[in-house]
Protein backbone atom coordinates (compact mmCIF):
# COMPACT_ATOMS: atom_id res chain seq x y z
CA UNK A 1 0.00 0.00 0.00
CA UNK A 2 1.44 3.54 -0.98
CA UNK A 3 1.93 6.40 1.92
CA UNK A 4 -1.05 8.80 2.01
CA UNK A 5 -1.92 11.57 4.29
CA UNK A 6 -4.85 11.32 5.99
CA UNK A 7 -5.64 14.20 8.05
CA UNK A 8 -4.50 16.86 10.26
CA UNK A 9 -4.78 19.81 12.92
CA UNK A 10 -2.87 23.10 14.39
CA UNK A 11 -3.51 24.50 17.96
CA UNK A 12 -2.45 27.65 19.40
CA UNK A 13 -1.59 26.71 23.10
CA UNK A 14 -0.33 29.70 24.31
CA UNK A 15 1.62 28.83 27.94
CA UNK A 16 -0.14 25.82 28.80
CA UNK A 17 1.68 23.00 30.07
CA UNK A 18 0.68 20.11 29.51
CA UNK A 19 -1.72 20.85 26.39
CA UNK A 20 -3.96 18.45 24.41
CA UNK A 21 -4.89 18.26 20.71
CA UNK A 22 -8.28 16.80 19.40
CA UNK A 23 -7.85 14.91 16.34
CA UNK A 24 -9.73 11.02 14.96
CA UNK A 25 -6.68 9.25 13.77
CA UNK A 26 -6.42 5.24 12.80
CA UNK A 27 -4.92 1.96 14.96
CA UNK A 28 -1.58 1.40 12.64
CA UNK A 29 -1.30 4.44 11.15
CA UNK A 30 1.46 7.02 11.49
CA UNK A 31 0.94 9.86 13.89
CA UNK A 32 3.39 12.79 13.76
CA UNK A 33 3.47 15.83 15.90
CA UNK A 34 5.53 18.89 15.21
CA UNK A 35 6.23 20.99 18.19
CA UNK A 36 7.13 25.26 17.79
CA UNK A 37 8.23 26.74 20.99
CA UNK A 38 8.90 30.18 22.10
CA UNK A 39 9.99 31.47 25.22
CA UNK A 40 10.37 34.36 26.86
CA UNK A 41 14.20 34.64 27.49
CA UNK A 42 17.16 31.63 28.48
CA UNK A 43 17.03 28.19 27.67
CA UNK A 44 13.97 27.01 25.47
CA UNK A 45 12.19 23.98 27.10
CA UNK A 46 11.43 21.17 25.51
CA UNK A 47 9.15 18.10 25.28
CA UNK A 48 9.63 15.58 28.08
CA UNK A 49 6.68 13.11 26.51
CA UNK A 50 3.97 12.64 24.30
CA UNK A 51 0.75 10.63 24.97
CA UNK A 52 -2.71 9.97 22.95
CA UNK A 53 -5.90 8.77 24.49
CA UNK A 54 -5.29 5.03 22.22
CA UNK A 55 -1.89 4.45 24.20
CA UNK A 56 0.23 4.39 21.26
CA UNK A 57 4.11 5.00 21.66
CA UNK A 58 5.38 7.84 20.84
CA UNK A 59 9.34 9.22 20.21
CA UNK A 60 11.55 11.92 19.39
CA UNK A 61 13.01 11.76 16.17
CA UNK A 62 14.46 15.47 15.53
CA UNK A 63 14.73 19.19 17.26
CA UNK A 64 16.69 22.18 16.33
CA UNK A 65 16.54 25.44 18.50
CA UNK A 66 17.72 28.56 16.47
CA UNK A 67 19.12 30.79 19.18
CA UNK A 68 18.64 30.92 22.27
CA UNK A 69 15.33 31.74 23.82
CA UNK A 70 13.96 32.61 20.28
CA UNK A 71 12.40 29.66 18.59
CA UNK A 72 12.27 25.38 18.46
CA UNK A 73 11.30 23.09 16.44
CA UNK A 74 10.60 19.32 17.73
CA UNK A 75 9.17 16.47 15.89
CA UNK A 76 7.98 13.20 17.28
CA UNK A 77 6.47 10.09 15.77
CA UNK A 78 4.53 7.19 16.88
CA UNK A 79 6.84 3.86 16.14
CA UNK A 80 6.61 1.61 13.31
CA UNK A 81 3.83 0.00 14.64
CA UNK A 82 2.05 2.74 14.47
CA UNK A 83 -1.26 4.38 16.26
CA UNK A 84 -2.96 2.09 18.73
CA UNK A 85 -6.41 2.17 20.37
CA UNK A 86 -7.91 4.66 17.42
CA UNK A 87 -6.95 7.31 19.36
CA UNK A 88 -8.96 11.11 19.41
CA UNK A 89 -6.49 13.58 20.82
CA UNK A 90 -2.76 13.84 21.49
CA UNK A 91 -1.22 15.59 25.21
CA UNK A 92 1.86 17.12 24.71
CA UNK A 93 4.12 17.95 28.02
CA UNK A 94 7.02 20.46 28.16
CA UNK A 95 9.96 20.00 30.55
CA UNK A 96 8.60 24.22 31.58
CA UNK A 97 6.02 26.37 30.26
CA UNK A 98 6.90 28.66 27.54
CA UNK A 99 6.82 31.94 29.10
CA UNK A 100 5.08 33.60 25.59
CA UNK A 101 3.51 30.63 24.00
CA UNK A 102 3.36 27.44 22.37
CA UNK A 103 2.06 26.18 19.24
CA UNK A 104 1.68 22.40 17.89
CA UNK A 105 0.63 20.64 14.61
CA UNK A 106 -0.67 17.07 14.42
CA UNK A 107 -0.97 14.96 11.69
CA UNK A 108 -1.90 10.97 10.27
CA UNK A 109 -0.16 8.99 7.57
CA UNK A 110 -1.25 5.28 6.12
CA UNK A 111 0.95 2.88 4.41
CA UNK A 112 3.93 3.69 6.17
CA UNK A 113 6.03 0.71 6.39
CA UNK A 114 9.28 2.02 8.04
CA UNK A 115 10.85 5.23 9.42
CA UNK A 116 14.00 6.88 8.17
CA UNK A 117 16.60 9.61 8.14
CA UNK A 118 16.04 12.90 9.82
CA UNK A 119 16.84 16.69 8.66
CA UNK A 120 16.96 19.87 10.22
CA UNK A 121 17.72 23.42 8.98
CA UNK A 122 17.12 27.16 10.38
CA UNK A 123 17.36 30.79 9.34
CA UNK A 124 16.15 33.98 8.98
CA UNK A 125 13.84 34.73 5.80
CA UNK A 126 10.46 34.45 4.48
CA UNK A 127 10.95 30.86 3.04
CA UNK A 128 11.77 28.60 5.97
CA UNK A 129 13.36 24.99 4.39
CA UNK A 130 14.55 21.74 5.10
CA UNK A 131 15.73 19.12 2.47
CA UNK A 132 16.18 15.67 3.07
CA UNK A 133 17.90 13.10 -0.09
CA UNK A 134 15.26 9.80 0.69
CA UNK A 135 16.68 6.19 0.48
CA UNK A 136 13.51 4.83 -1.63
CA UNK A 137 10.95 5.27 -4.45
CA UNK A 138 7.77 6.69 -3.30
CA UNK A 139 9.07 7.42 -0.10
CA UNK A 140 7.95 10.97 1.53
CA UNK A 141 9.53 13.60 3.93
CA UNK A 142 7.40 15.35 6.34
CA UNK A 143 8.88 18.75 7.67
CA UNK A 144 8.02 20.89 10.69
CA UNK A 145 8.57 24.60 11.01
CA UNK A 146 8.49 26.87 14.05
CA UNK A 147 8.39 30.27 13.10
CA UNK A 148 8.72 33.87 15.28
CA UNK A 149 6.22 35.56 13.43
CA UNK A 150 2.75 36.45 13.03
CA UNK A 151 2.59 36.32 9.72
CA UNK A 152 0.49 34.15 7.21
CA UNK A 153 1.79 31.17 6.30
CA UNK A 154 1.45 29.82 2.70
CA UNK A 155 2.18 26.69 0.60
CA UNK A 156 5.63 27.11 -0.97
CA UNK A 157 7.28 23.46 -1.73
CA UNK A 158 5.31 20.22 -1.35
CA UNK A 159 1.75 20.28 0.59
CA UNK A 160 1.20 22.58 3.24
CA UNK A 161 -1.03 20.33 5.34
CA UNK A 162 -1.98 22.76 8.58
CA UNK A 163 -0.64 25.40 10.37
CA UNK A 164 -1.58 28.18 12.64
CA UNK A 165 -0.30 31.69 13.67
CA UNK A 166 -0.30 33.29 16.83
CA UNK A 167 0.73 36.25 18.13
CA UNK A 168 4.50 34.68 18.97
CA UNK A 169 5.23 32.00 17.19
CA UNK A 170 3.79 29.87 14.58
CA UNK A 171 4.06 26.39 13.49
CA UNK A 172 3.51 24.53 10.03
CA UNK A 173 3.38 20.58 8.72
CA UNK A 174 4.03 20.38 5.45
CA UNK A 175 5.04 17.24 3.47
CA UNK A 176 6.45 15.95 0.09
CA UNK A 177 7.54 12.92 -2.39
CA UNK A 178 9.27 11.85 -4.89
CA UNK A 179 9.18 8.48 -7.71
CA UNK A 180 12.69 7.90 -6.74
CA UNK A 181 15.27 8.17 -4.23
CA UNK A 182 16.44 11.82 -4.47
CA UNK A 183 16.51 14.90 -2.22
CA UNK A 184 13.38 15.96 -1.59
CA UNK A 185 12.57 19.72 0.02
CA UNK A 186 9.86 21.23 2.16
CA UNK A 187 9.06 24.79 2.26
CA UNK A 188 6.93 27.15 3.37
CA UNK A 189 6.28 31.03 2.85
CA UNK A 190 5.96 33.42 6.05
CA UNK A 191 4.77 36.99 5.15
CA UNK A 192 7.58 39.08 6.60
CA UNK A 193 11.56 37.52 6.94
CA UNK A 194 11.91 36.09 10.71
CA UNK A 195 13.54 33.49 12.49
CA UNK A 196 12.78 29.90 11.89
CA UNK A 197 13.94 26.14 12.51
CA UNK A 198 12.93 23.36 10.80
CA UNK A 199 12.80 19.53 11.32
CA UNK A 200 11.98 16.45 9.00
CA UNK A 201 11.66 12.84 8.95
CA UNK A 202 11.55 10.56 5.77
CA UNK A 203 8.33 7.99 5.29
CA UNK A 204 9.45 5.24 4.61
CA UNK A 205 7.32 2.99 1.63
CA UNK A 206 10.12 -0.33 2.24
CA UNK A 207 11.78 -1.69 5.00
CA UNK A 208 15.32 -2.61 5.34
CA UNK A 209 17.88 0.67 4.99
CA UNK A 210 18.42 3.34 7.52
CA UNK A 211 17.07 3.79 10.36
CA UNK A 212 15.91 6.74 12.11
CA UNK A 213 18.69 8.78 13.01
CA UNK A 214 17.90 11.25 16.35
CA UNK A 215 19.05 14.62 15.38
CA UNK A 216 18.72 17.24 18.24
CA UNK A 217 20.40 20.65 18.96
Amino acid sequence: MAIAFVNATSADELATNPFTVTLSMTTGNMGIVVVSIRPATGTDPTVSTITDTGGSTWAFRAALSEGTGVVRSELWSTGATGLVGNPTSVTVTLTAAPATGTTVSVAQYSGVVALGITATNSGNSATPSVALTTQDANNWVVAGFAVRSHGAITAGTGNLRTSIVALSDSCALNDNTAASASSVSNLINVAGANVWSATALELRSTSGGAAAVLNSL
